[in-house]
């Protein structure tokens, strides 16, 4: 119980830095490379996703919130920064990358549980 509550103030933390960095009108960038900035947002959030299907709960209602923030993040960083409008496809690979995240866990629990019948 000790471990879920110093990993879900982890994740908690993590996600409150993400969202101030996020949201800075000089935040970290991949600039004019389309490619490398779809790729960072969905590696981004496939780490949170993965972080809390594996340490907080699996389950998808869990995902609702994440979703709402990974979309949220871009409104708030149209509001805050100093974009022309929101970015939807760096909404839409930030959801990717959750869902990848989600899905990641459920792969790596099935490979741990073959990997234990075998042994047996």
């Amino acid at each position: 119980m000790i471990r879920q509550r110093w990993a879900r103030a982890l994740g908690i933390t993590c996600l409150a830095a993400l969202s101030w960095i996020y949201c800075q009108p000089r935040h970290p960038s991949a600039g004019n490379a389309p490619a490398l900035d779809a790729l960072a947002h969905c590696a981004l959030f496939a780490v949170v996703g993965f972080w809390y299907a594996r340490t907080i709960s699996a389950r998808f209602v869990l995902f609702v919130p994440l979703i709402a923030l990974a979309v949220g993040l871009e409104w708030l960083q149209w509001i805050r920064g100093d974009y022309i409008g929101i970015e939807w496809i760096d909404a839409v690979w930030n959801v990717i990358g959750l869902l990848l995240g989600w899905v990641s866990r459920g792969c790596f629990a099935r490979i741990r549980r073959a990997r234990r019948g075998a042994r047996r």
